[in-house]
């Protein structure tokens, strides 16, 4: 009977802290795996124990703020705050698609995959520019 509660106990104990490991706090910002957090899942070879530990480390990026403003030309301007839980340096991909008051999107010859990377254990921000006063709100997407 108590090895039954045990076991049932650090299986909920289990679900509840990989359940909380998301950390993508703003809807806009997408971490891609390999790029956020890990999760269940993105481990194939020591599947339950390294996503196990890996979710409760919380090894990667973490959004910390995501602000954004209108320049003094009228350009929205966005700042995504993230901090690499990871020690070692996280390198990934990310690319901001703007869009207007309608909820289309703004076309716009910059927006790409860019190349980007966050030291060990430190904070940075990401900056985009909008293409043109037309853009009220953006998306981020990161890949590895």
């Amino acid at each position: 009977m108590d090895r039954r509660f045990l076991l049932g106990a650090l299986l909920f104990s289990f679900l509840l802290i990989v359940g909380c490991a998301n950390n993508d706090k703003d809807s806009r910002v997408n971490l891609s795996r390999g790029v956020g957090s890990d999760s269940l899942g993105d481990n194939i070879i020591v599947r339950p124990i390294g996503d196990f530990i890996s979710a409760l480390i919380g090894e990667g990026l973490e959004v910390e703020t995501v602000k954004t403003k209108r320049n003094n030309d009228g350009i929205m301007v966005a700042q995504i705050a993230v901090y690499n839980k990871s020690t070692k340096t996280r390198r990934f991909q990310y690319k901001v698609t703007w869009f207007d008051a309608d909820g289309f999107t703004v076309n716009t010859k910059t927006s790409v995959w860019l190349d980007y990377s966050v030291a060990a254990k430190s904070s940075d921000t990401i900056t985009s520019v909008a293409p043109n006063a037309r853009a009220v709100n953006f998306k981020i997407d990161t890949r590895k």
